[in-house]
């Protein structure tokens, strides 16, 4: 027990997931952001939480040819609520984001989600952070997009996504959830064994610069694919 208290100690990252979820990772092994968090395992994806920022660091997905052409099949009604696994003091709430100015963006996408279930959770505010709407709509929504594609041609993927704060912008509500300059995804491909990242301003007019996985390791502070 000793031991496993000065390990917590020495690795702050290191957290204790809610079940058991090494699907969602690249060999089984989560983003290492070097900071507390709390790591949420969901049917359709994995979140890393700092319950300090009250918002998620990153997002973790295993996306398949099945789980997208499934995700593809059905509608689902979009219901923002709080994740019970997080006491509400530690969350974000509808009333930080009403007249914020800023969209709730999902972290892991509910397009990704090959169900009703792993959809509804995927609204929970422990995937959510404040991202422009313009961003979201478009060239976001683009990059979300040619992630499922390639899950759905290639026939495996995993991908990572998260904010990064290398700009102050502010904060959003009573809670004051801070503001992401940038959002950034990694995408891992098994079946080609190489990947891609992206990092785009969080803005009405990003510009998104395409890098190196480890490019984007160096800017954002984090080991995306452990």
């Amino acid at each position: 027990m000793k031991r496993f208290l000065l390990f917590l100690a020495f690795y702050p990252s290191f957290a204790l997931a809610d079940s058991n979820c090494p699907a969602l990772f690249l060999h089984g092994v989560e983003p290492l952001t070097g900071k507390r968090i709390a790591t949420l395992c969901k049917e359709g994806y994995a979140v890393g939480f700092s319950k300090q920022m009250k918002e998620p660091l990153w997002s973790s997905e295993h996306l398949t040819r099945t789980s997208v052409l499934n995700a593809q099949a059905f509608r689902a009604p979009q219901v923002f609520h709080r994740d019970t696994k997080i006491a509400s003091g530690y969350q974000a709430t509808l009333a930080d984001y009403r007249k914020s100015g800023w969209r709730k963006g999902c972290l892991a996408p509910s397009g990704d989600m090959p169900n009703k279930s792993a959809r509804r959770e995927s609204f929970a505010f422990t995937n959510v952070i404040p991202q422009n709407e313009l961003m979201s709509s478009r060239i976001w929504s683009k990059i979300e997009f040619r992630t499922r594609l390639e899950a759905r041609t290639n026939g495996d993927v995993y991908a990572v996504t998260g904010p990064a704060f290398l700009e102050h912008k502010g904060t959003v509500g009573r809670n004051q959830i801070k503001i992401p300059s940038h959002i950034w995804k990694a995408v891992y491909d098994v079946n080609q064994g190489n990947g891609w990242s992206v990092l785009c301003e969080n803005n009405s007019a990003p510009k998104c610069k395409k890098m190196p996985i480890f490019e984007l390791e160096k800017k954002i502070g984090i080991t995306v694919f452990g």
